[in-house]
């Protein structure tokens, strides 16, 4: 009897893993199928590519999983993902989006999984502002670069080449950057909090400690992501735009997750992060946007 018992247990936690993977094999497969992100503005020439010619992108532009983008010569891309996280991207910039997984309510869900994105930008400057995705406290948000990855909790940060070296620098929020594996000894990880910036110029040297960067090394590194014939005022517009469209989009998103649940925000079964009630939204987008103004006028 006691045999019969344990093999029932075992059989029944083998189900429960098998249907949580399944879970989540199908919601990969259902975000691969829908639009992740838009093209907010882009200057210059940027592409989509592919197995064939590379697609020129354009404003408005939808973005899928796994898609590969690079900007040339005096370029410029804003994206902005369905959570409202965004990524801007200076000249001869590669991104790859590796995975992206998000459910605007994962508390509402029967089977709830952590939001987790994965992106690699091997080559260029970018600047990476979290939005939804990041930020309940199981969330996995990484940025794999030519020099190592960067682990992402909630933050406004910029990286790319600088000053014979390699950059890090957060506005807002914090990141740990870790070394590339097999590159070097010593120091392989550091931390950065808001205002401090790190310089990497030999990987086969351990990393140094976070510091403050003066005035102009922030310029220098930002003028590299900067808009040339765009005010920051304007790209601001063009971002409002999209958070906007971006409510109805994650409702959509639940919908097409979780076809047989009641919704979330009718029934107030969203969390501090994700509800989208229609009865508190307004008030939510408005706060968003204030904070939204005050890292791109940079106050």
């Amino acid at each position: 009897m006691a045999f019969i018992k344990n093999f029932i247990i075992c059989a029944g936690f083998i189900l429960v893993v098998l249907s949580v993977h399944s879970s989540v094999l199908a919601q990969d497969k259902r975000q691969k199928q829908k639009p992740i992100g838009h093209v907010a503005s882009v200057e210059g020439q940027a592409y989509v590519i592919g197995a064939g010619n590379p697609l020129k992108l354009r404003p408005n532009d939808p973005i899928y999983m796994n898609a590969k983008v690079e900007t040339r010569d005096n370029s410029r891309l804003a994206i902005i993902f369905i959570d409202d996280s965004q990524i801007r991207l200076g000249s001869n910039a590669s991104l790859k989006i590796d995975e992206y997984v998000y459910d605007p309510y994962p508390k509402a869900s029967t089977t709830p999984q952590p939001n987790k994105a994965n992106y690699s930008i091997v080559r260029g400057a970018f600047q990476y502002i979290s939005g939804l995705l990041a930020k309940p406290y199981d969330s996995e948000v990484t940025v794999k670069t030519e020099k190592g990855s960067i682990g992402i909790r909630g933050t406004n940060f910029w990286a790319g080449p600088i000053d014979a070296g390699y950059g890090v620098y957060v506005l807002e929020g914090a990141v740990e950057f870790q070394a590339r594996p097999g590159s070097g000894s010593g120091q392989r990880s550091t931390f950065l909090e808001s205002n401090q910036g790190l310089l990497i110029t030999d990987l086969n040297k351990p990393l140094g400690q976070a510091e403050k960067w003066q005035d102009f090394q922030i310029e220098k590194a930002l003028e590299k992501i900067e808009f040339m014939t765009q005010s920051r005022e304007q790209l601001l517009q063009r971002i409002r735009v999209h958070q906007e469209r971006n409510i109805k989009s994650r409702q959509e998103l639940w919908r097409s997750l979780h076809p047989r649940l009641p919704v979330p925000w009718a029934t107030g079964q969203g969390d501090e992060f994700f509800s989208d009630d229609m009865n508190d939204q307004e008030r939510r987008h408005r706060e968003r946007m204030k904070t939204h103004d005050d890292r791109i006028q940079g106050r």
